[in-house]
């Protein structure tokens, strides 16, 4: 059978987005089965200081980095998430607080003075799950610090020391100190997370690449 010339052009096209189609499918399809970590290793003296928020456990192979703010409502959502994660894999996974409270969030900062006054009584994570918990309750009032007193009653704290600690100025340069690095490692938004000194492309991914690492 003789082809004219518009009928080879057309076949050879068609051949050729087919292959292209199939490429691209392969491509896809390899990039969902392995997610990855976005570039280099980043200081981890600037990534985790003495002073950060750390559970941690001996045995441990993995650090997650989470820079947070507290009144972010991604953080919010992502933190139920975080922390089983945290459970699930606490033989092999580090897990590390930063605060990055945002300046567009009026009660943001606030909230991490108050998380760092309750670390000041050994209750910081305590703090952590009530502040996020509780997001939608404190996150618009003109005075939060009213209702962290409240969460600190409830977690048994000294209420007065808690109350002297939300005025403590080394605990708001503390908070400086956490967004300053996460400025300089990059981070502008939240939540966002490092693994093992790298940054995650995706946090839906997390939990894949852990299992891939602790093989």
């Amino acid at each position: 059978m003789n082809l004219n010339t518009d009928t080879k052009l057309f076949l050879g096209i068609g051949i050729i987005t087919v292959i292209l189609i199939v490429v691209a499918s392969i491509f896809l399809t390899r990039q969902q089965k392995s997610p990855t970590l976005e570039g280099p290793s980043v200081d981890t003296k600037i990534l985790v200081r003495d002073d950060s928020q750390i559970q941690s456990t001996p045995s441990a192979r993995l650090t997650l980095v989470e820079f947070a703010d507290f009144q972010c409502p991604a953080c919010g959502q992502a933190h139920p998430l975080v922390k089983g994660l945290v459970e699930k894999y606490k033989n092999n996974l580090n897990y590390v607080f930063r605060h990055f409270p945002l300046p567009q969030h009026k009660n943001g900062f606030t909230a991490s003075v108050a998380a760092e006054a309750a670390a000041s009584q050994n209750k910081f994570w305590e703090m952590q799950d009530n502040l996020f918990s509780n997001q939608s309750e404190w996150s618009d009032l003109n005075d939060s610090n009213a209702i962290f007193k409240k969460y600190a009653k409830e977690l048994g704290l000294d209420t007065k020391k808690f109350e002297a600690d939300l005025k403590n100025k080394n605990i708001k340069n503390k908070i400086n100190s956490d967004t300053a690095d996460g400025k300089s490692l990059g981070v502008n938004s939240t939540p966002t997370f490092f693994l093992n000194g790298q940054r995650m492309q995706n946090f839906g991914d997390i939990e894949t690449i852990i299992k891939s690492e602790i093989k």
